[in-house]
């Protein structure tokens, strides 16, 4: 396998504002990967959407409208989409390859995070505020059994053989005064859908948002915070208040293996969200949502390390043993790289080939892009993009014609420029730039019913001149 780095793309819908009425703002979250690797699906929870992402084009290709905010999506084997979404009264969907919706089931509070069985006969859906997970015939779309856990289920994954689910708890259930306080990960058996264990994270472990599996399923990865509140406070200013917990788990027993620190000893790896593994099983992947990156670990020599800690031998210099590893900020160095992406709050993360795709809530503004704010009226921004480049220069698009809300903005910007805006100390700005009525040369828009007010208003004060601009 080449480096997973050689190819990253960021799914990036946030923010797009489109040619209606108010902007609509997407807000990818979740993916799945379609068979065969070709299509990447990215819910869009803020706008009612299912984004089909186009692998090779590395585009979003079309838009399903679901009349829900998704919260989670999954891919059967023969294609069929399963997306959650909604609230109190929550749905699964069942949708073809072509977007059309085939069939709903009402599931719970707030599902999200479908897993499909490998025979594509269950579909597994996490209700987050009933704390249980349905159980859905896939055929009928009936749901046929629901299964207690412990608090707001948030993530699940199957393990070797889809004998065992691992339902990942996204909060603590006991005390916040308890000794112990700490999330844990729910096992549950597909045979009989009961739970076998309820396995708790390490002290302090809580904001479990991820968890993904080796493609055998003989491991599995649960990523959350992890709080040092039993400890005195030394360390703010490097994140050892409240740390980034990456923890292994036996795909085959449901066994707890141990927990790996994602910061680093001098820089943090906050919030860390998606984790998953590449088809060859070498590289695991990480989404930090609050450092804007993504962690690429050798899989095969972590683990390598975690058998010689297991076996009380020297792995670092403060790793000599299995119960050093959650202490150790330096277990990780070497074997990991960190990724910066060009955008906000990575959460959900796939690979497919050499490539990781990650959804991103926003991206950098490139360098010369012009803002259009979210109540700008359609006919006003179709104005600011009437025109496309190409080889030549600039052209019409198709249908398109008047362009002078974006010649007013140039013209506005370049007033801006001569004027010194960039130069502008806001703490004491000039009079032509303060804000609000306090600037003379503002002009208050009368409303209809104060048309007619004999109220006077004092005119305001124009320049008589600015530079090569001249009042007429």
């Amino acid at each position: 396998m080449k480096s997973v780095t050689s190819s990253i793309f960021g799914v990036v819908a946030a923010g797009l504002v489109c040619c209606a009425s108010a902007a609509t703002y997407l807000s990818p979250e979740y993916v799945a990967v379609a068979p065969g690797g070709k299509t990447v699906y990215v819910t869009a929870a803020t706008s009612g959407k299912l984004l089909v992402f186009d692998v090779a084009g590395a585009q979003v290709s079309g838009e399903w409208a679901l009349k829900i905010d998704p919260s989670g999506v999954a891919v059967a084997a023969d294609g069929t989409v399963y997306v959650t979404g909604g609230g109190v009264n929550g749905v699964l969907l069942k949708v073809g390859a072509d977007g059309k919706v085939l069939a709903k089931v009402e599931t719970g509070h707030t599902p999200m995070a479908p897993v499909v069985s490998q025979d594509g006969a269950t579909v597994y859906v996490l209700n987050r505020f009933n704390n249980n997970v349905a159980v859905v015939d896939a055929a009928t779309m009936k749901v046929t059994a629901v299964i207690s856990v412990l608090r707001e289920p948030h993530a699940a994954v199957l393990g070797a053989g889809g004998k065992l689910l691992f339902v990942a708890n996204h909060l603590p259930q006991c005390r916040a005064t308890d000794d112990v306080v700490a999330a844990s990960v729910s096992v549950i058996d597909t045979a009989t859908f009961k739970v076998v264990k309820n396995v708790p994270l390490p002290n302090g472990s809580t904001g479990v948002r991820g968890i993904g599996a080796t493609p055998d399923g003989k491991f599995v990865y649960v990523t959350h915070t992890f709080g040092r509140y039993q400890l005195p406070t030394t360390q703010l200013e490097r994140g050892w208040m409240n740390t980034a917990g990456l923890s292994v788990f036996n795909g085959e027993t449901g066994e707890y293996v141990n927990t790996t620190l994602l910061d680093d000893v001098d820089l943090g790896a906050a919030n860390p969200w998606g984790v998953t593994v590449s088809a060859d099983g070498k590289n695991l992947i990480v989404a930090h949502a609050g450092t804007r990156e993504i962690s690429i670990i050798d899989r095969e020599e972590f683990h390598a390390r975690l058998e010689k800690a297991s076996k009380n031998e020297k792995v670092t210099e403060v790793t000599k043993s299995a119960s050093d590893v959650p202490n150790d900020l330096s277990f990780l160095v070497t074997i990991r790289r960190r990724v910066k992406l060009s955008g906000d709050g990575p959460r959900g993360v796939v690979a497919v080939g050499d490539s990781v795709f990650a959804a991103l809530g926003r991206v950098d503004t490139p360098v010369g892009a012009q803002h259009i704010p979210s109540w700008m009226g359609a006919e006003h921004v179709a104005e600011h993009v009437a025109e496309k480049r190409v080889d030549k220069g600039w052209e019409p698009r198709k249908g398109m014609q008047r362009n002078e809300g974006f010649d007013h903005s140039v013209q506005g910007l370049a007033v801006a420029e001569h004027l010194g805006i960039n130069r502008v100390n806001w703490e004491a700005p000039p009079a032509w730039c303060v804000s609000g009525q306090m600037n003379a040369n503002a002009v208050q828009l009368a409303r209809p019913n104060e048309a007619a007010s004999a109220q006077v208003r004092r005119e305001p004060v124009m320049p008589s001149k600015i530079n090569f601009l001249r009042r007429r």
